[in-house]
């Protein structure tokens, strides 16, 4: 599912992540693994479809699920950002799949920078649901749905601020 979210059709892998977690708290932390592992590997699927494919299948893809205007603005956010698009890309609420399209459309950025943005941005979304669960487990699950766009905000916050001081350190 996660690999599908990344490269074909954008799904919430959160929902299941979180009951699979709360079902099996001792398995939270392998299932996160997972879910990080399918989505990363589908971010190429969905880079080769933006390079190979974009106007054959990409384009009309977002057409029908009324997505085109968030292509444009993804693009927008690359060419002003590059890599840390991606790494921010799990924390916004546009699918994934908008980013890793994107990304091979006229190869907006190169593999080696969807490598090591999808590597974070996709840990840093379900790697922490997955420690959550598996050291809180069921009664987690009331946070996480009542707190995850609040955390994620907050989380976004501290690393474009973490973002900006290591671009004045260095």
């Amino acid at each position: 599912m996660a690999f599908i979210e990344a490269s074909l059709f954008p799904l919430s892998v959160d929902v299941p992540l979180v009951a699979l977690g709360t079902a099996a708290p001792r398995r939270a932390f392998r299932f996160a693994l997972a879910v990080t592992a399918g989505s990363f590997a589908g971010g190429y699927l969905g880079y080769y479809i933006g390079a190979e494919f974009y106007v054959v299948v990409g384009k009309p893809l977002f057409v029908s699920l009324g997505m085109i205007d968030k292509v444009e603005r993804v693009l927008r956010m690359y060419h002003q950002h590059g890599i840390g698009t991606l790494m921010v890309a799990g924390f916004i609420p546009l699918p994934y799949i908008t980013f890793t399209i994107t990304a091979g459309f006229q190869k907006t950025i190169d593999l080696w920078m969807l490598t090591m943005g999808a590597l974070v941005g996709r840990s840093l979304r379900f790697l922490p649901i997955g420690l959550v669960l598996y050291y809180r487990g069921r009664e987690a699950k009331r946070y996480l749905e009542k707190y995850f766009e609040v955390v994620s905000i907050a989380f976004l916050c501290v690393l474009v601020i973490g973002f900006f001081v290591f671009r004045w350190l260095f």
